[in-house]
């Protein structure tokens, strides 16, 4: 989860501290059903970040194996492009990165390629 940085060139502003644990139990509330799904040794960390998104992901990936990305998927001619977060982490990411997109159509459960039954 991004939060924005602090402002203040004198330290972080009146409240930050508040701010700061508001924002890490919204992370924790959100990413809970995630992390009780996610199999055991995936090594998946909810990570609160406090600076600018491309520079945190870029930041993390020197620590990755890969960085895995979702597409805002605006759709027609705009969903071919790449946004500028995805081409700042694609440019200057030491790990590959993987920009995901949603899928136009559901997968059927005994699709291989859906992880459902017939791809177990």
């Amino acid at each position: 989860m991004w939060t924005p940085s602090p402002t203040s060139a004198d330290g972080p502003p009146p409240g930050a501290d508040a701010l700061h644990r508001a924002a890490r139990g919204v992370l924790d509330e959100a990413v809970r059903p995630y992390l009780a799904r996610a199999r055991a040794g995936t090594g998946v960390e909810p990570v609160l970040i406090s600076s600018g998104v491309s520079r945190a992901l870029i930041d993390e990936a020197a620590r990755a194996q890969l960085l895995v990305l979702g597409a805002r998927g605006r759709g027609g001619f705009d969903g071919l492009l790449l946004g500028s977060t995805g081409s700042q982490c694609v440019f200057y990411a030491d790990s590959p990165v993987v920009i995901v997109r949603r899928s136009a159509q559901p997968r059927s459960p005994t699709d291989p390629s859906s992880g459902g039954p017939a791809g177990q």
